[in-house]
């Protein structure tokens, strides 16, 4: 599939909460294409072989210089109300190769700061803490903004917090998924925005599958909503509704 090119992008958008205006935000997630039944693969499938054999960095490789090929193509300039968000994964937090890599592409790219920015797992940034801090600090540099992926996954989380750069918050599902009916997780999703709020941070509520949940989150004073309930994640070039071609 590397190789052969049969990785496509996809984008799913949030939802901005209590407030007007603004840029839309659309995630990047990534697909490979089976060309034997015209279906796609999801990550859960092909990412843990990827991890296994080591290509974990070169996927990351992928979908940065496949994005800002995406991105600085003809139709960009129609595009500039929306950013993208990029995950990224411990093998590449932990590369220092990647780091200058990442830091040439968006360099090159000559995309306005903040168009392209990136999102890490809370157990990634913790594992890998030194290397995390110092891509954090120079992405940060060049105007991109951090978001800190399935916070509340730790049982440290708030200890770290105090101690991690980012902007954003990303509430971790497993709380999102259940507060319409559980206080629990209502209690630790409000306690968490008052704390982010605290903190000057923006927080996304992740997995919010219904207008129940949607409607919880928002009263709760999350910023933004993210899940099949605001929209289904589909091919980049469809969801924005352009033509560009890709450079390896």
């Amino acid at each position: 599939a590397m190789d052969k090119d049969r990785f496509v992008l996809h984008g799913q958008k949030f939802q901005q909460l209590n407030s007007t205006g603004g840029s839309g935000r659309v995630e990047i997630l990534l697909r490979m294409h089976n060309p034997r039944t015209n279906e796609l693969i999801y990550p859960g499938t092909f990412l843990p072989v990827a991890e296994r054999y080591g290509m974990l960095v070169e996927l990351d490789k992928w979908v940065v210089n496949n994005l800002l090929n995406f991105l600085g193509s003809a139709g960009f300039q129609s595009l500039q109300e929306n950013t993208y968000w990029v995950n990224l994964s411990g093998a590449s937090m932990g590369d220092s190769e990647f780091r200058e890599y990442l830091i040439d592409k968006i360099t090159q790219s000559g995309l306005p700061a903040g168009v392209a920015n990136f999102e890490v797992t809370e157990t990634v940034f913790i594992k890998n803490m030194s290397n995390s801090k110092a891509l954090v600090s120079a992405l940060r540099n060049l105007g991109c903004k951090i978001a800190l992926d399935d916070f509340g996954s730790e049982l440290s989380s708030l200890t770290y917090l105090k101690t991690l750069d980012v902007d954003y918050l990303k509430i971790d599902g497993s709380f999102i998924k259940g507060i319409v009916d559980d206080d629990i997780d209502r209690l630790f999703v409000k306690s968490t925005i008052e704390i982010a709020n605290y903190l000057g941070l923006k927080t996304i509520a992740e997995y919010v599958e219904n207008e129940a949940i949607r409607d919880i989150v928002a009263s709760l004073g999350a910023d933004y909503a993210q899940g099949f309930g605001i929209h289904r994640p589909q091919e980049l070039r469809s969801l924005l509704d352009v033509e560009y071609e890709k450079t390896a």
